[in-house]
């Protein structure tokens, strides 16, 4: 990202404006707007045409699958944080954000470390998935064709952001490298 822009401040005090503003007078520019609430977005949606929403419809059937499409097409993005953290941190992904010079706005603060709900009996069972990586304790999924309770997780894992923690929880990092 060449710029990051975090709007957190008093709700009502215009930030969301100020933001549809300055990104409306900078067109040549491209950017990823991302907000918690999906109104924020149907409202920057509304408020500059030149924005996109990654949806299923568009590209393979999964939202992740469009906001690369997006990123390669240099769009400038509109989408929440959920999503935003759905997007598996690739070296392709990574190289088109630099490569297309997108700055980031971050309307309210994003979480940086989440704990997943995983109990000790999962952590147990995903051993037979998974492996940690040493030092860095990212955990990587190993199994293929998986199709049994721990989904969720296994989709959370895929997106190379989950460590492991003291053994006993597994965290989701928001990636250094954004």
């Amino acid at each position: 990202m060449t710029q990051i822009y975090a709007v957190d401040s008093i709700m009502g005090t215009g930030k969301t404006n100020w933001a549809i503003k300055h990104m409306n007078c900078h067109k040549e520019q491209r950017f990823i707007y991302c907000t918690p609430f999906i109104d924020e977005v149907n409202r920057i949606l509304s408020a500059s045409p030149h924005f996109r929403q990654p949806t299923e419809e568009n590209a393979g059937g999964t939202k992740q699958a469009d906001f690369l499409k997006l990123l390669e097409k240099g769009a400038c993005i509109a989408t929440t944080h959920e999503l935003f953290k759905r997007v598996p941190v690739t070296e392709r992904i990574l190289t088109l954000i630099q490569e297309q010079g997108y700055t980031l706005i971050l309307d309210e603060v994003i979480d940086v470390v989440e704990k997943l709900n995983a109990s000790r009996f999962d952590l147990e069972d995903l051993q037979r998935y998974t492996r940690v990586e040493e030092g860095t304790q990212r955990v990587i999924w190993t199994a293929g064709d998986y199709e049994g309770n721990h989904r969720e997780l296994k989709r959370q894992i895929k997106t190379k952001c989950v460590v492991q923690y003291k053994g006993n929880a597994l965290l989701w990092l928001f990636p250094i490298s954004i």
